[in-house]
């Protein structure tokens, strides 16, 4: 038939020019294909046929392309060609091969360089940079309190992001409402939801035992592009960061987060995988943090503490807990070293 004549063709062209093979033979073996259609495809049609193919090759590798455009620019350090592969889900050797090639012109604009030795692996040049004025630095610390007394061990300045990584149902909501709770009548809080409505988060805030008009703080309904609506100069709560697939992309998300803080804070959650301490994006969503706070069922640890509020290293403290009813947390164990 004429419809399956043209698609066939089409395939044919598409499958060799993928291939890589020379113009000359792909048009030879289409001649040949178009001679023993039935009916005979018209070999001056053929040339068309090639264009199109050629074209949609040229399309799918300007889109990968601008996938490791991306990528990149949400690296920090060196990697390897294959982990780029690996994150951004390639399956075909055509997909490898147009990454390597987007790779090396990155490489060419200056933009990417080679690391070391071994075959394949690069680093991200940056050259960006701001001169530190620590003469006049502020020694302002930002006065939040935290569950736990955790402002004992670990201090916060005004600009920080915090990571709070916690398993499902391990009581991340509850950690942030109580910290809402501790600090609302000082600050002004933003609490920006990705999965609580208005009849949820209402049947939490009852729990605590206070009517609905003594909570002073705005919840606002986010699911994505949290960095369009920070408050730079207030604490900003992010319940959670929603991330299904590129997770390497979560470690950009808090740093646009961050570049929009001024004198406020932003507490976000992310979500973590049992056994582990650190959330989805794994060492990624550690660049920024100066506080960094893993949640399990029964158990808090602080894996990573910048500005020691004592001269007690934070890092690795834990404490076991009890929560009851949804939003009273009950120390078992105060912290210690694990």
């Amino acid at each position: 038939m004429e419809g399956r004549r043209d698609n066939d063709l089409f395939h044919a062209a598409n499958a060799l020019i993928n291939a890589r093979t020379p113009i000359e033979e792909v048009e030879q073996y289409l001649e040949i294909l178009a001679e023993n259609s039935n009916p005979p495809f018209p070999l001056s049609e053929i040339s068309e046929k090639i264009k199109s193919a050629l074209k949609r090759v040229e399309r799918r590798e300007r889109n990968i392309a601008q996938e490791v455009r991306e990528w990149v620019e949400a690296t920090r350090g060196h990697f390897e060609a294959t982990q780029s592969h690996r994150e951004l889900h390639l399956a075909t050797r055509l997909e490898m091969r147009a990454v390597n090639v987007a790779l090396c012109r990155l490489v060419e604009e200056g933009i990417l360089e080679r690391y070391g030795d071994k075959r394949g692996v690069y680093r991200r040049v940056d050259k960006d940079y701001e001169v530190i004025d620590f003469v006049n630095a502020s020694d302002e610390i930002f006065p939040i309190k935290w569950p736990f007394n955790i402002e004992r061990y670990v201090e916060i300045c005004p600009g920080n992001p915090i990571i709070i990584a916690g398993e499902k149902d391990a009581g991340k909501t509850a950690f942030l409402l109580n910290c809402v709770q501790m600090n609302m009548n000082a600050h002004r809080i933003f609490y920006f939801s990705s999965e609580m409505g208005d009849r949820e988060i209402k049947k939490r805030l009852l729990k605590f035992g206070i009517s609905l008009k003594q909570w002073k703080f705005t919840v606002i309904e986010r699911a994505s592009n949290f960095s369009d609506v920070i408050q730079p100069d207030d604490i900003n709560v992010i319940d959670f960061l929603e991330v299904y697939q590129d997770f390497y992309k979560i470690g950009l998300y808090i740093r646009e987060i961050c570049d929009k803080l001024n004198k406020g804070i932003a507490i976000i959650a992310l979500q973590k995988n049992p056994g582990v301490d650190w959330g989805l994006g794994g060492m990624r969503s550690m660049e920024k943090a100066r506080l960094y706070l893993s949640i399990e069922k029964g158990r808090i640890k602080i894996v990573s503490g910048k500005n020691w509020a004592s001269e007690t290293n934070p890092v690795g403290l834990q404490l076991d807990f009890k929560l009851v009813q949804g939003c009273k947390f009950i120390v078992q164990r105060d912290w210690y070293k694990g």
